[in-house]
């Protein structure tokens, strides 16, 4: 029998940085949660932190920067020139590599990584957003229905 706290398990394990949708679905279908079910209460509980996370990444390499510890402004006065240098390459494809990059339902890929390099490059939440769930959307589907044939 499912019940209301086998959706609340799939919803926060959606939201676990590694796990994220890639072992909530699978889990919650074991479980016994109908599939669509899963999925949307699976995706939803993956993006809920997003926007948050696109605006702390930024605002964190941006106060390492200021730090008056040597270590941790060293560090954010690199990855800012780093993102500089190489963001510049990435300019023109940057909404495709952060589609990509939260599409591909691969460990250390996924709406976290997708937020943080959304909020790393500066990209606006209102663009980022529906970017990352679109990704997300996509990596959900290909869980979906690797999991499904994997229990065939």
């Amino acid at each position: 029998m499912v019940t209301f706290w086998n959706y609340l398990a799939v919803f926060a394990l959606s939201a676990v940085p590694v796990i994220e949708l890639k072992g909530s679905i699978p889990i919650g279908m074991s479980m016994g949660i109908p599939e669509l079910s899963c999925f949307i209460v699976a995706i939803f509980g993956s993006i809920v932190l997003s926007p948050l996370i696109i605006l702390l990444t930024r605002r964190v390499l941006e106060s390492f920067m200021r730090s008056s510890f040597k270590p941790l402004k060293r560090f954010g006065t690199w990855q800012h020139s780093r993102l500089a240098k190489k963001g510049g390459k990435l300019e023109k494809y940057r909404y495709w590599f952060l589609f990509i990059l939260v599409a591909i339902p691969l460990p250390t890929t996924g709406v976290w990584t997708g937020s943080m390099v959304a909020g790393l490059f500066d990209i606006r939440i209102r663009t980022a957003l529906p970017i990352i769930f679109i990704g997300n959307c996509v990596a959900g589907l290909l869980v979906w229905v690797i999991w499904g044939f994997a229990t065939v």
